[in-house]
This record gives structure tokens, sequence and C-alpha cells, in this order.
């Protein structure tokens, strides 16, 4: 497999510099195309879109990591066989744009170009967002990069047919799925990666939140952070799947190709939770003004990609309504999207993530204390708060006062909101979810402990002679 190295550091007038990293092939063939692109790239001489900068700065480590290793997983998939057995010989100067932009995402996307893959045989799908489109859009711009300037025959207007990618695609599954270890085919464990903990701080409080909400310049983005802390959807869930039923909508060339039966072109949207066409389509009036005992709830795509349904509190779905019917009332060849700037376009994941910043500075200048509530803490509040509003709820109702509760009956309240939080919040593994569980229940007990030692400090005589 291809290789990544780092040159020494060397030392010039007294300061330290890392030279740009380059890559060698499984045979230890400079990639002689590839790198050029890296040096003019890391360099700050061209843009992520392959334009020249007159006036360019120093990368950061982390854009030095992220091109890096984005052509290096490039650069591997080019010389795994298994990824295009028709080709089995594939040089990296030969690829075509049928290749990076069709048959290796799908390699992603299915799941057979992970680590998970071949330690376990067992597929698991990247992030189409994420992951996915970060990398095939380094390569394709490394690719348009380097026929610009000779270093590779014409890219874009090659001879082969971007419809040969069918076969392609089907032969490197059958390829991907026997090159697995035979003791691993065909099973079901998977490997887990434990995460870290949920966050960093505690939750934030009810009243901290009540100023975080009170401190937003536009409604779009208040209703953005509102929709994140009550359902638990992620920010680019959001942004992206919260769309109006009544309305024209065109999905994206990645949603078309993720397998999900979205149509090729503009159609009409309607709140449908069983047609697979309408996943992202917000619950209708009908259902939001409707019946509170009844669900408010609809489809949208996670990571993996993983479709689930995510329930929305009727409050959220009426206000939203009356939101968009005030800024840009519901037409169905206006916008497709609930949350709008104030250009009348979709509002963006960076334009949401900023103004939930700039309110939590706000909220912790006027509350005293640093919050750091970000569109991810809002998530993981909501976590938290659902899980203790069941246990608290279930505790009423036996009878008992939530101040009380020893470790077992914390975790016997909170198995089964668990179980539902992790469907909600699209967890792959029960194991994710109960640490938010754990989290609340350090919270709970650790107060009760706290008074505990207080207690007996109080009733003790510790005090020297000093302290009379």
């Amino acid at each position: 497999m291809a290789e990544l190295f780092y040159p020494k550091t060397v030392r010039e007038y007294g300061r330290a510099f890392q030279r740009i990293p380059y890559l060698l092939s499984k045979h230890g063939e400079y990639i002689e195309g590839v790198n050029h692109y890296m040096q003019e790239r890391l360099s700050g001489r061209l843009s992520h879109d392959g334009t020249e900068k007159i006036v360019f700065s120093e990368p950061s480590d982390d854009l030095i990591k992220a091109v890096s290793y984005n052509l290096l997983d490039a650069m591997n998939w080019v010389e795994c066989e298994e990824a295009h057995p028709l080709q089995p010989d594939l040089h990296w100067s030969e690829a075509r744009p049928w290749h990076f932009k069709y048959l290796y995402p799908t390699s992603m996307l299915a799941g057979y170009w992970s680590q998970e893959f071949w330690a376990s045989g067992n597929p698991t799908p990247l992030t189409p967002s994420r992951t996915i489109k970060p990398r095939v859009r380094e390569i394709t711009t490394c690719y348009k990069f380097m026929a610009k300037h000779g270093l590779i025959g014409v890219w874009e207007n090659g001879d082969d047919p971007p419809e040969m990618w069918g076969a392609a695609w089907a032969a490197a599954e059958r390829a991907f799925i026997d090159c697995r270890p035979y003791n691993m085919r065909g099973t079901q464990e998977r490997v887990y990666n434990k995460r870290k903990s949920p966050a960093k701080q505690t939750p934030p409080e009810p009243k901290h939140l009540k100023v975080f909400f009170n401190c937003f310049d536009d409604e779009a983005p208040f209703r953005g952070a509102r929709l994140i802390f009550t359902t638990g959807m992620r920010i680019e869930e959001v942004s992206t799947q919260t769309l109006v039923p009544g309305t024209t909508h065109q999905r994206s060339d990645e949603e078309v190709r993720s397998g999900l039966l979205f149509p090729n072109g503009p159609y009409l949207l309607r709140y449908d939770p069983r047609n697979d066409a309408m996943i992202g389509v917000m619950p209708s009036i009908d259902v939001a003004f409707g019946d509170e005992e009844q669900a408010c709830e609809y489809r949208i795509v996670g990571k993996g990609p993983k479709v689930r349904s995510v329930p929305v509190p009727h409050s959220e779905m009426r206000a939203l309504w009356k939101y968009r019917d005030r800024i840009s009332p519901i037409d169905r060849h206006g916008p497709s999207a609930f949350l709008l700037n104030s250009k009348g376009r979709p509002l963006s994941n960076w334009s949401l993530s900023t103004a939930i910043r700039v309110a939590s500075l706000r909220a912790s200048t006027i509350v005293g204390t640093q919050l750091n509530l970000t569109a991810h803490a809002l998530r993981h509040a909501f976590a938290c708060r659902f899980i203790e509003a069941a246990i608290i709820g279930q505790a009423e109702n036996a009878g008992l006062k939530i101040e009380d509760l020893t470790p077992d009956q914390i975790d016997k309240f909170g198995r089964g909101p668990i179980l539902t939080l992790q469907d909600i919040l699209g967890h792959e593994w029960t194991e994710t979810t109960e640490l938010y569980l754990r989290q609340l229940k350090r919270g709970m007990l650790g107060f009760q402990y706290t008074k505990m030692f207080n207690q007996q400090l109080d009733d003790g005589e510790w005090d020297s002679g000093y302290a009379k």
C-alpha cells in the first residue's frame, strides 16, 4: 500500500521548518503528479478548488494532515485490486473521472472501504458529508491540476464512458466480499470504538438555556438551535433535512447515488413517513396542529447513512410553521427549506454554527459563567435532559424522591429511556448512549454523597483550637 512520509525537520535562521509530506507507492515509486499537487496545495499557493493564490499564507497542521491523508487514502484505493477488479493493474496516472466520482465514493458509502471492514469483515459505511465528500473533492481537484499542468493526460474528456462504472462496481462488490477472511464472512459481530465522554462539562442548566435562547439576532438560527435541543438532531441534519411539504425540491447528486430511491429530477414534496422519496420532509401543518396524542415525527438520513425517525414536539413544529409562513409563505415553486437566511436561501451549517457561538458568548456574559454552547453541546443537552425527565417521571410514579434514588434505581429507571434515546440519536451502539446515563448518574449521586460528607464534617469534632 502507498505510504506517507514526512521529511525531517530542518532549522534555518534559528527557526524550525517542517517540509511538506510526500507519497510513495507500494512499489516505492515517487507519485510525482500527486506530490507536485501537494507541494502547491500545502505551500499555500493553491486553494481547495484549484485556483492559484496571489497572496498565500502558511497552511495549518490540521490542513496538512487532512489533505495528505485524503490523497493517501485515494492512492491506496487505486492500488487495491479488489476496488477495481476489471482493471487490477490501475496506475495512479491512468485513473479516469468515473473512478473517483462514482466507484471510489460508492465503495465508501457501501462500507467496504473502511478500517472496520478490513478488521472484522463487516461493511461500515462512512459519513457522506464529513468523510466521503472532502476526499472526493480533494482528489478531483488534484487530478484537474495534474491534467492542467501536463502531469497526466487529458482527464475530464477520457475515452471511457461513465456508464461502465455500474459493471465495475458489481465486480468490485463481489471482490470485496470474497477477499474477507473465511472466518469473518457473514459475521454479525462488529467492532465497537469507545467514544469519549459526551461533554467536557455538565449539561447547561434550564435558566442558562433560557438566557441563551434569548441571545439570537435572527429567528432562523434560533429555530435551528431550538430544533437541535428539542430533537437531538445533528447540525448538518437540521440544515439539510428540514424540508417543507408542498414545495418542489431537487435532490443532490450525492443523495441520488445513496441508494435511497430519491428521484433524479425535481419533484413535489409531501409528508409521508412510509415513502423513502419523502425522507427529510417535516411533518405537515395538519399533523403539527392536530391531536397532540398522535405522533409528530419524520424520517431523516443520519450517519452511515442510516435512516431513523425523529420525534418533533408539537409546539416546536407549530412555531416552525408560523415562522416559515411569516417570512416566506409556502409556495410550490418557493424555497423547499424551512430555515432561510436573510436572502431567502437555505440556512447553512456555518451560519447556524456561528449564530450559536455568538449567542453562547452573549449568554456567558449575562449569566457570569462560561457556557461553551455549540450545536453538538445542545445535542448532548437534549440527551441528558431526555433521560433525566424520564427518570424523574418514573420515580414520581413510584412515589420516590429524585434526590433519594440509589444507583440501582437510577439504572433501572434509565434503562428504558436509553433504548428509546439510542433510536432518536441514531447511535449504532447502546454503549455510546449509555455514556449519557453514566454522566447523569455521576451528577445525581455526586450531590448526595457530597451532602453525606458535609454532614459528617458538621457532626464531628474536626476543628482545632485555631478555629475557635
